[in-house]
């Protein structure tokens, strides 16, 4: 076979320095070929394995084809991937032999003769390349001997502390590397030397895809590098720029095959070592928390609820976290402030009120959490009572009057009448007549079911007087009332007769009828003044009016004559007087 084959020989120029800047080119481009075979002229095939002892193994095929300058034949990977399925499956159709990665490496020679080319087909397990790390948050009653701890035991493990903090404001964090194999057991000893885990959290990548693809590119610029190299030193160049150019272009090759040697480096150690953070919190300090007696309360009754929390001294607290949770399902409310009292130890929570509106799972835990931030850490506590819920007793209740109709000045009188529960205690009432008067209010005896009262309205109004009664007493579902309303009307009384006469309610009378005429007058002289210009104007008119109407009726009456006879001037003054005179 090696003797058919013709061998063909390049030869470079020594003096054209033009054309070995072409082969350079040329051998570049070919660089470039070899690149994108390698990293797509492979091909992976994953099958399924047993080994002497039954269990399944999975094996990763990789198929190569290895290519010279000259091939008498032109081999495809699907075919070579079809001779690797027969020879697979004439392995496992074999009953006695189990089928193993050499069965099918036996069948490379008989496959390389079949087809005339020089073919290596290699069935080897591949190791996945998995970068596995982890984080956890525990507590601890000392923060900084634990972070201590977590750095030991790296050290023990073959592993290195990469970052460390301690403060004395709470925060306390690590972070180390150790082998891979030995993360577990890692987590396992951390987790038995605090006082409580709050959380753990693993990742784990797989880089085996991209650490396959660095290699086939890291043999490609390897070569390219290598071809270079060979061809700096063998060329006699007539120009230090066409030596610059071959060196420029290894320098960069060169940097790549750097790039790809570190992402390769660093890949390999994440895998071989792994990642654990550990956030170390400081163990809560324990606070006495006082929530009071169990209670009792009824159905659809509003309560409010308080705490008195004693948080340790010696601390500088920045804030508190006070949550009350009822026991029914109902949402968690928080306060986050606490109030001192005068003479009174501790801290007292801010009210929350919550009404239940049913006795359904009754009684209920009622729980609250406090917990207070200070610089130096946390302090919480809780404490817990039990709520009884239950139907409240009723009291039902009605007013009469003797009289709704009433003179003032006359009694009247007033009953309640109630029912009154035997669950009832410290029953109350108060009568309040809204006259001014001040209001009544009494105790109500075992068994007693009406209260009677007397009253006199002094004084007569439009309006009825709204008599309010109102009854209250304590039970163990919470405090029970009821209030009911009356209207009485007062009238007054009759008036005075003349012989009955009262010189005191008669000046009384004078003055407030003087008081109204004065009022009148002043009422009308405002009205005058205000409407002064109207009349002023009116008057201008009318008098207007009458002065024209009067001229007018003097020039009818006026008497023109001409001087005459005498006897006739004689008669002429008579006329005139006679006419003036009527």
């Amino acid at each position: 076979m090696n003797a058919q084959r013709s061998k063909t020989q390049t030869r470079l120029p020594q003096k054209n320095s033009i054309y070995a800047l072409r082969v350079a080119m040329v051998v570049a481009l070919a660089t470039a070929l070899a690149f994108v075979f390698a990293c797509g002229g492979s091909e992976e095939s994953e099958g399924t394995f047993f080994d002497s002892r039954g269990e399944r193994v999975v094996e990763t095929v990789v198929v190569e084809k290895l290519v010279e300058v000259e091939v008498e034949k032109e081999v495809t990977v699907g075919e070579v991937m079809e001779a690797v399925m027969m020879a697979e499956s004439d392995a496992a159709a074999a009953p006695a032999a189990a089928a193993t990665p050499a069965s099918a490496a036996a069948a490379a020679p008989a496959m390389a003769e079949e087809f005339g080319e020089s073919v290596d087909i290699s069935l080897q397990p591949q190791t996945r390349i998995i970068v596995r790390n982890a984080d956890m948050i525990v507590q601890s009653n000392d923060p900084v001997a634990t972070v201590d701890v977590v750095g030991d035991l790296a050290v023990q493990r073959g592993g290195w502390v990469v970052s460390s903090n301690t403060s004395d404001h709470g925060f306390y964090h690590i972070t180390i590397r150790i082998p891979a194999e030995t993360l577990d057991t890692v987590i396992e000893q951390i987790e038995a030397i605090v006082d409580k885990v709050e959380s753990v959290t693993s990742d784990s990548t797989d880089f085996t895809e991209e650490y396959i693809d660095l290699g086939a590119r890291r043999t490609t610029v390897q070569e390219t590098v290598e071809a270079l190299t060979v061809l700096l030193k063998s060329e006699n160049y007539d120009s230090v720029e066409e030596l610059l150019a071959v060196q420029r272009e290894i320098t960069n090759w060169q940097s790549e095959l750097e790039r790809i040697d570190g992402r390769m480096s660093f890949i390999s150690e994440s895998a071989a070592f792994s990642r654990l953070s550990v956030n170390v919190n400081r163990s809560p300090m324990p606070m006495r928390v006082d929530v009071g007696e169990d209670i009792h309360t009824g159905i659809g009754v509003g309560r409010k609820y308080t705490a008195r929390f004693f948080p340790p001294e010696g601390y500088d607290y920045h804030g508190f976290e006070i949550t009350w949770d009822f026991g029914d399902g109902s949402d968690l409310q928080t306060v986050y402030t606490g109030l001192r009292t005068q003479d009174e130890e501790g801290l007292l929570s801010v009210p929350v009120r919550h009404t239940y509106f049913s006795d359904e799972f009754s009684p209920h835990v009622v729980t609250v959490s406090v917990r207070a931030f200070s610089d130096r850490g946390l302090a919480e506590g809780e404490d817990q009572l039990w709520a009884n819920v239950s139907e409240l007793p009723l009291i039902d209740a009605f007013i009469t009057a003797s009289e709704y109709d009433v003179e003032e000045g006359q009694p009247v009188t007033l009953t309640a009448s109630f029912n009154h529960p035997e669950t009832l205690r410290n029953v109350q009432y108060e009568w309040d007549f809204r006259d001014g008067s001040k209001a009544v209010t009494g105790t109500v005896s075992a068994g007693e079911t009406s209260v009677e009262i007397d009253h006199v309205f002094e004084r007569y109004r439009p309006e009825s007087y709204r008599v309010v009664f109102e009854i209250r007493g304590d039970s163990d579902a919470g405090e029970v009332e009821e209030i009911r309303e009356v209207y009485i009307s007062v009238y007054p009384a009759p008036a005075v007769e003349s012989s009955d006469f009262d010189a005191g309610g008669t000046a009384t009378n004078a003055t407030n009828l003087l008081i109204t005429v004065i009022t009148f007058a002043g009422t009308a002289a405002i009205w005058l003044g205000i409407t002064s210009p109207i009349w002023i104007i009116a008057g201008a008119i009318i008098y207007a009016i009458v002065r024209f109407v009067n001229r007018q009726d003097r020039k009818r009456q006026h008497v023109v004559y001409v001087p005459g006879s005498r006897a006739e001037n004689e008669d002429a003054p008579e006329q005139q007087r006679s006419s003036t005179g009527e």
